[in-house]
């Protein structure tokens, strides 16, 4: 008698559930739920700490480069970013007992500089600002010489 190995049934593969960074698309069935991004907060501090992420356009191009970057990793990491991202909220409170939102942008500088000495938080906060910075500069409109000395 001859022994074969086991071998498991094939069914069909079944998504992995996983937290969303990239918007939801409309007419989906997770249009209601927000992406990690929108949820962290880091939006609303980019824009009162840097003021180039203050232009509509620039932000919007900020947040996408930042999805789309995130949404190419791996999928371990992608998923540890977006755990991170989703705790931003409740690390700030616990940190500096306000919302990121609607907090003055002293107690945001306060706050974030003691989540910064968090290992994996400090990355991902470091990492995202880095990436929305580069979005704002990649998909800014671009100006000529004469408007950036006006202003």
């Amino acid at each position: 008698m001859r022994l074969t190995p086991w071998k498991p049934a094939r069914s069909a593969p079944t998504a992995a559930a996983e937290p969303s960074i990239a918007p939801a698309r409309p007419g989906t069935r997770t249009a209601t739920r927000t992406d990690a991004l929108t949820a962290s907060g880091l939006p609303a501090f980019w824009a009162h700490r840097y003021a180039c992420l203050r232009d509509p356009a620039a932000a919007a191009a900020a947040q996408d480069h930042v999805r789309h970057t995130v949404a190419l990793l791996p999928l371990p990491y992608r998923l540890g970013y977006s755990v991170v991202l989703r705790a931003v909220p409740t690390l700030v409170r616990c940190a500096g007992g306000h919302d990121l939102r609607r907090a003055p942008a002293a107690a945001d500088h306060a706050a974030m500089a003691r989540l910064g000495r968090l290992p994996g938080v400090a990355e991902v906060i470091r990492a995202s600002t880095a990436l929305a910075l580069y979005g704002a500069l990649d998909g800014a409109p671009q100006r000529s010489a004469g408007e950036v000395a006006t202003r």
